[in-house]
């Protein structure tokens, strides 16, 4: 009815009560609707003031100005008209393009709406029966033919059914449009069975029959798919983050996985609500027909991917949290909490005395006072307080009575003894390293003096020794040949006795001397590029007609190309020497020497391997046979001056290599690495 008066002011404001003195107007409804749908235009009045240009006049044929006695009434009434303009033809709108869509001959939708508008009653209907002469009654009946349907009177909340909908739901449904609803109003809705136009609920219709055959087939396949997908979940869940190095498991974290908790929590909320508001998107398309049941099917299946592969992502970067035990660790409160620890501890530990004593004590007595006065329950936690920080100064003090304990300790030749530190602050940790610091130092220097005193002991026990046998065995035979002829064979043999003791007391005192120096660091090194192959494969070869005199089978498993190492040739062969020597030595007879080197190209390191079996049992440590005088021979028939491995670590750790024996039984192994060159 393009006729019908509005009331601007009232029509506005509909919702809400207004007062009856405010100032209205009242225009036609055709003529609002039009202004709604061309807009609003403005111009400047005379004194800088912002007017609406009057498209249209109000039934009394006059402008807004003209209502309003000031400018404060004059823009309540432009805002009403605008909002009524455009409210009214945004429902216009949407009252056009729902009466075609449920005009006879579009929709299964059979509707028929009443509304009475002073004493004229007017109907709204697709129906083809001229409703007009039929009571409410008879109406009610002839909708109660169909399949569903809803009869609902206002007036009453009375709702008469056959479906699940009750008063409450049409009343929820209709209460947008209540200032439509007048006395006598009546709403009738109904869907037939014959479905004979193409709406959306005859496509309903056919999807769910072309669906219903294969219900309990997809069921059991959906029953499947869940039971697989909890059963994927719990395998995923059971090996996230296990990660296995040398037989062990561990658990490792990936890049993201150190985000805050509360950000994590955050990313959650985001992907949930973003689901949602997917979800309920392909719901309105397929509702509004928008998109067609294939495209929303696809959309549905596209967001369920995405979020299972979000939320699948967030769930096992929780479970890799919670394995790795850093789940609240990571967390932005945890964090905000260790800083304000460390800073209270840093200030604590390096504080002036005045300030870590009177400082607390001050803040201590001024927060006594506040509680004091806020009476009862203040009181009650200032008790609190003063028993924390009694049980406080408890814990000081016993900690105190523990380094107290630990230098008796001390004192009373325990020098291992250590206080337990990694619970104490401030002075009482300070005190505490200190005494565990003097308790250490003086247990080296009784291990470092002990030893001193042991090596001068086996020094002059062992050279006096190794010195004595060959100079006495030159003195008996000096004094042999002196009674002898000269050239008699005895005479020789002697001859080559003394030579060889000689020999052997010129190569003690070479390694006494080279011994010395090496200690002190009193020798030149001339580092040059080094061929390590051909260095071992050169050495050998002089000690191969010594190793067949004792049966020793040499096994050597050296690469093809050359390995370059930085050494000097003197020294570095000096080495090899001295290793070959005490194997000659020490060996069991008729057994095998394994030489192995391998090259770790990644590393640019390489490692020589030499192995044999002794002799004699090795009841002595492998750290103990590089000291100074120590012999593989405990009973020490063989010769040799128990310096030879000695010499031999010392060189290669002065050309910047490693020397490592290992015992394992009667098995010898020592290991020689250095650094690679191109």
């Amino acid at each position: 009815d393009g006729k019908k008066v509005i009331d601007i002011s009232s029509y506005a404001n509909r919702m809400s009560v207004i007062n009856n003195e405010d100032v209205t107007a009242q225009y036609y409804l055709d003529d609002l609707i039009k202004w709604g749908n061309y807009g609003f235009d403005y111009t400047t009045g005379v004194n800088g003031m912002r007017l609406l240009v009057p498209r249209y006049l109000s039934v009394e044929g006059k402008d807004l100005k003209d209502y309003a006695q000031t400018d404060e009434e004059y823009n309540t009434l432009v805002n009403n008209l605008q909002v009524a303009a455009q409210s009214l033809f945004q429902n216009y709108t949407e009252y056009t393009k729902y009466l075609k869509q449920y005009e006879d001959g579009n929709t299964n939708i059979k509707y028929c709406y009443r509304i009475v508008t002073d004493g004229q009653t007017s109907y709204y209907t697709n129906l083809k029966e001229d409703v007009r002469r039929m009571s409410t009654d008879d109406i009610t009946s002839l909708f109660s033919g169909y399949q569903r349907f809803v009869a609902y009177n206002n007036d009453k909340m009375q709702i008469s059914t056959n479906t699940l909908l009750d008063a409450n739901n049409l009343r929820n449904a209709i209460s947008a449009y209540e200032y439509s609803f007048e006395d006598n109003s009546r709403v009738w809705i109904a869907v037939g069975d014959t479905y004979p136009y193409s709406d959306i609920l005859l496509e309903g219709k056919l999807r769910y029959e072309e669906n219903v055959p294969y219900f309990w087939a997809a069921l059991v396949i959906a029953a499947a798919c869940v039971i697989l997908h909890i059963l994927a979940i719990g395998t995923l869940t059971k090996y996230e983050g296990r990660t296995c190095i040398d037989d062990r498991v561990i658990i490792t974290l990936k890049k993201g996985d150190r985000v805050p908790l509360e950000i994590f929590i955050l990313l959650c909320v985001i992907c949930y609500m973003a689901a949602m508001m997917g979800g309920v998107a392909c719901v309105s398309c397929l509702v509004d027909r928008t998109l067609g049941v294939s495209v929303v099917t696809v959309l549905f299946a596209v967001l369920a991917l995405l979020c299972n592969i979000f939320f699948l992502a967030l769930y096992l970067c929780l479970v890799r949290k919670i394995k790795s035990g850093r789940i609240f660790k990571d967390s932005l409160i945890a964090m905000l909490l260790r800083k304000i620890h460390d800073a209270f501890i840093e200030t604590y530990d390096n504080g002036q005395l005045m300030t870590r004593t009177w400082l607390p004590y001050l803040l201590f007595l001024t927060m006594n006072l506040v509680l004091v006065l806020l009476g009862v329950f203040g009181i009650a936690i200032a008790f609190v307080m003063d028993m924390i920080i009694g049980g406080y100064l408890y814990k000081q003090n016993k900690e105190r009575q523990r380094i107290i304990d630990a230098i008796e300790h001390i004192k009373g030749g325990d020098f291992s003894y250590k206080v337990e530190m990694s619970r104490m602050h401030g002075e009482n940790r300070i005190l505490a390293n200190s005494v565990n610091s003097i308790g250490t130092s003086i247990q080296k220097a009784v291990e470092t003096s002990m030893k001193d005193e042991k090596l001068k002991a086996d020094l002059i026990t062992n050279v006096s020794h190794d010195i004595k046998t060959p100079l006495t065995s030159i003195i008996n035979y000096v004094d042999l040949i002196k009674r002898e002829d000269l050239n008699d064979p005895k005479i020789q043999n002697y001859i080559q006795v003394l030579d060889a003791k000689s020999q052997r007391l010129k190569q003690l005192t070479d390694d006494l001397v080279e011994a010395s120096k090496i200690s002190s660091g009193n020798i030149s090194l001339h580092f040059e590029r080094i061929n390590f192959v051909e260095l071992i494969n050169q050495s050998f070869g002089e000690f191969s007609e010594k190793f067949d005199q004792k049966g020793l089978t040499v096994i050597k498993n050296l690469p093809e190309k050359p390995v370059y190492i930085m050494a000097d040739s003197r020294y570095i062969y000096r080495v090899i020497e001295n290793l070959y020597n005490n194997i000659y030595k020490y060996a069991l007879e008729g057994t095998r020497i394994y030489l192995d080197m391998e090259e770790d190209v990644a590393e640019k390191k390489v490692t020589l391997s030499i192995k044999n079996i002794s002799a004699q049992p090795l009841n002595i440590k492998a750290e103990d046979l590089t000291e100074r005088f120590i012999r593989g021979d405990v009973s020490r028939k063989t010769e040799g001056s128990g310096l030879g491995l000695s010499i031999a670590k010392n060189l290669t750790q002065a050309l910047n290599g490693e020397f490592e024996i290992c015992l394992d039984g009667d098995l010898f192994k020592v290991l020689l690495n250095f650094k690679t060159v191109e």
